[in-house]
């Protein structure tokens, strides 16, 4: 780890389902690696430090003990998988297990960032977050829960904030709209049921998370089936910029967009620029201008943003393509040209 101040970017990955113990190394060095190749390559200037967090192996060698005494005998490497991914969602979904995970998420953040200071003690520059999957419903959930004031204007200017700032002041502004949600959502909850879900404590983070890039997350439909709107309160995660980006084969990310705004539906994602072999991004059908003029939504900010097909994939169909498409993002150069410029500020959105 590089120990001098003059960082300009502290980035924390997260992973999604399944255990990472032995991958989260590898993940940070693919991260680091495309980092410093795309800034060779197209000249962007900045220096990182990229961190992980691991929370699967803390809540398996709590939750398993529960569960292991139940799994039959036969297709044992089948359901060793599926215990060891699938159920990472079912433990999720319920109060007490995700209580553990946030714990787990929360005092990690903490205690990696506490060890980054201590080598980095006069750090003052931004803290982001790419996380992968269920790992993004995880932090989404975890950001949606932390305080921090938020100064309502009468007369805002959108353009001059980050895109998650300008939709938490929107909504925290729209009274007459988040009455008109709640009621929707009071309907939706009595054809559920009212399913109690229990209450849950959420750590509070020692530090502000500038940008939370989410990469194949399922997080709209998580929020969706719940009836959660971004009318409601908690659920826009606390930070200044939020990014949704995914594989258009990738079948467990969905769009946000249209989430936050029905208008949204008719507007494809933001397709990601191409770092060409000259170094430089390009973009597909469409520009940055042509953008603010024919969308205007808080000053035409975007959250959904889509990798275009590599040749690669390009020949393989679209299931062949599935699971090669929800593990791509690490090693995509793309994706971290598109994290870079982000953080370095080369293009606003």
């Amino acid at each position: 780890m590089d120990t001098t101040d003059n960082l300009d970017h502290l980035l924390v990955v997260i992973h999604g389902m399944g255990s990472h113990k032995l991958k989260i190394p590898k993940m940070i060095s693919h991260v680091k690696t495309n980092l410093q190749f795309v800034q060779q390559k197209s000249g962007l200037k900045g220096k990182f430090e990229v961190i992980g967090v691991e929370w699967h192996d803390t809540l398996h060698s709590i939750a398993d003990n529960q569960i292991s005494h139940l799994v039959p005998d036969g297709i044992t490497s089948v359901r060793k998988f599926i215990n060891e991914t699938a159920l990472d969602i079912v433990y999720w979904l319920s109060p007490t297990y995700r209580q553990v995970i946030l714990n787990e998420v929360g005092n990690q953040l903490n205690q990696r960032f506490s060890e980054f200071k201590s080598t980095h003690p006069n750090f003052n520059a931004s803290v982001s977050i790419i996380a992968h999957s269920l790992g993004s419903v995880i932090i989404y959930d975890l950001l949606c829960h932390q305080k921090q004031a938020l100064e309502i204007s009468s007369r805002p200017d959108y353009k001059r904030m980050g895109n998650m700032e300008a939709l938490r002041h929107f909504a925290s502004s729209a009274q007459q709209q988040r009455k008109l949600q709640s009621e929707q959502k009071e309907v939706l909850k009595e054809m559920m049921g009212h399913i109690q879900t229990g209450k849950l404590h959420y750590p509070e983070l020692s530090f502000e998370i500038e940008n939370l890039f989410i990469v194949g997350s399922p997080i709209s439909l998580f929020l969706g089936i719940q009836g959660i709107t971004p009318f409601d309160d908690n659920a826009l995660p606390v930070c200044k910029n939020f990014y949704n980006i995914f594989h258009p084969y990738d079948p467990i990310a969905y769009r946000i967009e249209p989430w936050i705004d029905k208008s949204f539906f008719e507007s494809k994602p933001l397709a990601l620029p191409v770092l060409n072999s000259s170094g430089k991004g390009w973009w597909k059908n469409v520009t940055w201008h042509e953008i603010e003029d024919t969308l205007d939504f808080l000053g035409g900010k975007r959250y959904d943003h889509v990798l275009q097909l590599s040749v690669s994939l390009m020949n393989l169909n679209q299931y062949t393509s599935m699971i090669p498409a929800h593990k791509s993002y690490w090693k995509d150069k793309d994706l971290m040209f598109f994290v870079a410029s982000m953080l370095l500020s080369l293009i606003h959105i």
